[in-house]
């Protein structure tokens, strides 16, 4: 797995990207769950970036973001698993 998040932040990066995938391939998560490239599609999208490759790339304002919403995500995720 990707060094950059500890094992609480990983497996909450799983859970969130089966939140945010989409029906279609387009919108799938084409990375291995190990990979930083992973890490990258799921902040993005919780950045509301669309996710097509058509539409622009995911930016430096995506990823602020993205990461604010994620911590928020891993607080709640740690949370719940304290308290259940």
């Amino acid at each position: 797995m990707f060094a950059t998040f500890n094992e609480t932040e990983r497996k909450c990066m799983v859970l969130v990207n089966r939140q945010l995938e989409g029906n279609t391939e387009k919108l799938q998560n084409p990375y291995s769950q190990s990979t930083l490239a992973f890490a990258c599609r799921v902040i993005a999208r919780l950045a509301e970036w669309s996710g097509y490759q058509s539409k622009r790339p995911a930016g430096p304002t995506d990823f602020l973001i993205g990461l604010q919403r994620f911590d928020e995500r891993v607080q709640g995720f740690i949370l719940v698993k304290e308290n259940t």
